[in-house]
């Protein structure tokens, strides 16, 4: 699946009638399904989100943040089965809680180089994907309770859209992100001394823009430490 396809299938989703479950990828409300998520976790049994899930509709499906993620790569079609047409730990993805699905992404914490729709973005605890023009879609208890679109308040609030600020933001190994570059910073030895520099990763391989170095350094000489495993950039100036 690619970032436009998973993208897509999020706005979809935020379309439908939807409500948090906890431990839920997109089971429908049907009252077989409220029975058994009322009690699966402790969250679920409080009286309040008990209320709300077995005052929902069959035609509700339940999600919680890391299970929206989770129920797109298995393949959720809102079909009305038991998990929407999901197959769980389906196409190579585990089933990893919000926290453990970051730990696998290529992450950076500079909101100002998230222009990637189908990142992730997190907050201990939560987890979301960023959509592009500012907005994220998630699935919170928060707000309208369920899958909702939201602004990133990290590039600014957006009028008429709830929103919330993220700690860091990755790209899923599950997801084929075309076009694209990660910016992350990196160690190289410039004359000698080692500095922290940024560099884009694309394809596996870094690449550092030598026009970001101060101009005094004139023609430079760029080589590779085998043993100190750094790139060493030279003065010839």
């Amino acid at each position: 699946m690619n970032n436009t396809e998973f993208v897509d299938k999020l706005k979809y989703i935020a379309k439908l009638d939807t409500i948090y479950v906890n431990g839920c990828f997109g089971a429908p409300m049907t009252e077989a399904n409220k029975k058994r998520y009322m009690n699966n976790t402790a969250y679920n049994r409080q009286p309040d989100r008990s209320y709300r899930i077995a005052s929902s509709m069959s035609t509700t499906y339940g999600f919680d943040c890391c299970g929206l993620i989770k129920s797109v790569l298995w393949g959720f079609k809102a079909d009305g089965t038991m998990y929407g047409g999901a197959i769980y730990c389906s196409n190579g993805v585990p089933d990893l809680g919000e926290d453990a699905i970051i730990q696998r992404c290529k992450t950076s914490t500079n909101f100002n180089l998230l222009d990637i729709p189908g990142a992730v973005v997190y907050i201990p605890g939560h987890i979301g994907v960023y959509i592009g023009n500012g907005l994220v879609v998630e699935s919170s208890p928060k707000w309208f309770d369920g899958v909702q679109i939201t602004a990133c308040l990290n590039k600014g609030s957006i009028s008429g859209y709830n929103g919330r600020k993220w700690s860091k933001w990755g790209l899923l190994p599950y997801i084929t992100y075309e076009d694209t570059e990660m910016v992350k910073k990196i160690n190289v030895l410039c004359n000698g001394k080692k500095i922290e520099v940024d560099a884009i990763e694309k394809e596996g391989t870094n690449y550092i823009r030598l026009r970001d170095f101060d101009d005094k350094l004139g023609i430079v000489k760029v080589s590779y430490d085998s043993a100190l495993k750094l790139p060493v950039i030279k003065s010839e100036a």
